[in-house]
């Protein structure tokens, strides 16, 4: 995997006084996602788990439905100018690479029609929060209705300190966001950073669905707030519960009631909030 931060040479003050010095500091970089021969979006990255951003990215955005979708790719790396050609074939082979890529092209056996893109933005349209909530249905398996609980309050209030503990590229530069998928005994799968919060939630999605992990039963933990479109990407993965060390925002609550997802805020310091659906944990 690439390493995710660069050593830069800075001056730091105190008071009155300066020397030089260095620092570390999150990688940041574009990754070009081409569809069926059209741009789709550029995604600002820390590169390492391209494949799993990828996989995530397609299918939290509705474009698939699962690994089956995409057909095959072609993948590229270094800078602008160059041509060095790393990869071409079928698209779950290449979900074991570790290459980082610049540019990804990716030719889909079938695309969704519930798909919450459109080329280069999210299709914030009207009839958006419909097509999240059809694909959020398809996709969870439980009836968005009051049944035995699947989670248990006190493994979930251990997540916070867990995912902390390994959030290594945040504890070295600061600069970037954390995600993690979790099981019903509290156990974290694997936490995934990125300086994106959207790339977080998607290298860790990207990743359950590339080991075939049923995510109807799981969580997903965030080291920020729960937004909008947190709740979105979440829902729609068929993920039943949202877990955030911050804060939700108003409308990520609003959808969440809406969507049928359980969304727990201020997960620190032993406690937590239950913004909706409580009913999902015990």
């Amino acid at each position: 995997m690439p390493q995710g931060y660069e050593e830069l040479k800075i001056t730091r003050r105190k008071g009155e006084s300066s020397e030089a010095a260095s620092d570390l500091v999150a990688r940041e970089s574009p990754l070009e996602i081409v569809v069926n021969g059209e741009v789709l979006t550029t995604l600002l990255r820390t590169p390492g788990d391209d494949s799993d951003l990828i996989l995530g990215f397609l299918y939290s955005s509705g474009i698939i439905g699962g690994i089956e979708d995409i057909e095959n790719q072609r993948s590229f790396a270094g800078e602008e100018g160059k041509k060095p050609f790393i990869y071409e074939g079928d698209f779950p082979s290449f979900l074991h690479s570790s290459a980082s890529a610049r540019r990804v092209e990716i030719t889909l056996r079938s695309r969704s029609t519930l798909s919450l893109v459109s080329w280069n933005r999210f299709s914030w349209d009207s009839g958006m929060l419909s097509r999240a909530g059809r694909l959020a249905a398809s996709r969870r398996k439980d009836p968005d209705a009051p049944i035995q609980a699947l989670f248990d309050a006190r493994l979930i209030i251990k997540l916070g300190d867990a995912m902390k503990e390994n959030q290594t590229l945040f504890n070295l530069t600061g600069g970037t966001h954390a995600a993690a998928i979790f099981t019903k005994d509290g156990k974290i799968i694997k936490v995934f950073e990125d300086v994106g919060r959207h790339n977080a939630i998607d290298k860790a999605i990207g990743n359950a669905l590339r080991a075939r992990v049923d995510l109807y039963d799981k969580g997903l933990l965030l080291s920020g707030r729960a937004s909008s479109e947190m709740v979105i990407k979440t829902a729609v993965s068929g993920i039943p519960l949202l877990c955030s060390v911050s804060a939700p925002t108003s409308l990520g609550v609003e959808l969440a009631e809406k969507l049928g997802l359980t969304v727990v805020g201020f997960l620190r310091e032993q406690r937590f909030n239950i913004y909706s659906h409580e009913w999902r944990i015990s």
